[in-house]
């Protein structure tokens, strides 16, 4: 009888500790945000064109994940939403910048190519996002550095 009693207490506590941990996500988000720069001045995208900013990184289940940056093309501010506007998780990240025009006719591709390449110093540059709530980076293209 008091094998049955104790089994049914430790069942019972399992089960609230399961209840407990299911659903909680011990996932930090992190709200990132700033400036991007070219030669220490905010970045600007001419018209017609578009202009994408992303972080590349690694989920908690090893998989690949990409959080893209909500650009303010007028004077380079951008932030980083996350999934569910909450930020994203902090962790090691890899940048990716990429300019695109709107039209996609060969000529205008051929030469987004070319564009393409003054963000070489910047690009696969790894950055680690802390667990501290706020972040303000700035991002400098052409020196391919990312200060906080």
């Amino acid at each position: 009888m008091n094998q049955i009693v104790h089994f049914r207490r430790c069942g019972l506590v399992l089960g609230c500790l399961f209840l407990l941990c299911t659903g909680c996500d011990s996932t930090r988000y992190v709200r990132v945000e700033g400036k991007l720069l070219m030669d220490g001045q905010p970045c600007t995208v001419p018209a017609g064109q578009s202009l994408s900013l992303a972080l590349r990184g690694t989920g908690d289940k090893g998989e690949e994940v990409v959080y893209t940056a909500q650009l303010q093309t007028g004077d380079g501010s951008f932030t980083f939403p996350g999934p569910q506007e909450k930020g994203i998780p902090a962790g090691k990240y890899v940048i990716t910048l990429n300019q695109a025009p709107e039209s996609t006719d060969p000529a205008s591709l051929a030469a987004m190519a070319e564009v393409n390449q003054r963000f070489s110093a910047i690009n696969d540059r790894e950055i680690e996002i802390s667990d501290e709530p706020d972040q303000n980076l700035k991002i400098d293209i052409t020196r391919g550095t990312v200060t906080k």
